[in-house]
């Protein structure tokens, strides 16, 4: 089985318009986010083998708060050039290219790519990947270059919105969102 999660980057700051889009960081309420997914993440003790992320600023932010609450070092962080803007077929293409030992892998993205990428697999489509969005697609498959949409199965849809009451506080004693399967 490969797992893949795909994580729509926190909410970036648009405080510096001279900075290229690549360059943006996060705002104080995307590393707020990026830190209430992260440790839920870790609170539910999901098993992770690698990191894929775009090499843009508030992927990589976004990134590292999973780092930090799974006490992995950022050196974890493997920075994939070719998600930066990618279509659906470009991530899947770089996923078949994964070694086979990684067997659970987390995609930080961002926003086309991400809805698309839970469109691809949820029953019901959405309309917009919130801002540090994660889903989870369990895949029937042990070698990467099989992976294909007929071989994946939607596990969870999870976003901090659904923590609203909560999320100011990161009050991490929180139940697992209604869309979520047992796997």
């Amino acid at each position: 089985m490969k797992w893949v999660y795909f994580l729509r980057h926190a909410k970036s700051s648009w405080e510096q318009p001279e900075l290229d889009d690549i360059d943006r960081p996060l705002n104080p309420r995307g590393e707020e986010a990026a830190q209430l997914m992260a440790q839920l993440f870790k609170r539910r003790e999901l098993p992770l083998d690698h990191i894929l992320c775009s090499p843009a600023e508030r992927c990589q932010q976004t990134a590292l708060h999973f780092c930090q609450a799974l006490n992995r070092p950022a050196g974890d962080i493997e920075i994939s050039y070719r998600l930066y803007e990618a279509e659906l077929p470009q991530v899947y293409q770089r996923l078949r290219e994964l070694p086979n030992h990684i067997n659970k892998v987390l995609v930080v993205g961002h926003n086309t790519s991400a809805t698309n990428w839970v469109n691809a697999f949820k029953p019901t489509p959405i309309d917009n990947q919130p801002t540090a969005g994660l889903s989870l697609t369990i895949f029937s498959i042990n070698d990467w270059q099989l992976l294909d949409r007929s071989n994946g199965e939607f596990a969870f849809w999870d976003y901090p919105k659904l923590y609203k009451k909560k999320y100011r506080q990161l009050d991490l004693d929180l139940q697992p969102p209604l869309e979520e399967k047992e796997f």
